[in-house]
């Protein structure tokens, strides 16, 4: 936290959850982002609304592999749903969208 001025510890956000992340195996549990926010001193909302806006942020339990594609729009123009469906076929899975 030395790296952030004092006014602007909120910047550390995302790199604070992300070692939460690694440290909490792969996941964000609600215990581990509210230790975040008091490291930080900002409320809680803030830092759940940051774990809920980016999809590097897992607020479950994941497998040993996880395997992501874009499905955004640009993405979708470039054919993202075709790979989607590429993939799920070849490992045998569903995904939940």
């Amino acid at each position: 936290m030395k790296r952030y001025p004092s006014n602007y510890k909120s910047s550390g956000v995302i790199p604070l959850l992300d070692l939460a992340q690694r440290q909490c195996g792969g996941w964000l549990p609600l215990s581990a982002m509210n230790k975040v926010a008091k490291i930080l001193d900002m409320p809680p909302m803030r830092v759940y609304e940051v774990a809920t806006f980016y999809t590097m942020f897992n607020r479950t339990k994941i497998g040993k592999y996880n395997v992501q594609v874009c499905t955004t729009t640009p993405c979708m123009v470039r054919g993202g749903y075709d790979i989607l469906e590429t993939v799920e076929k070849h490992l045998g899975v569903k995904v939940k969208l």
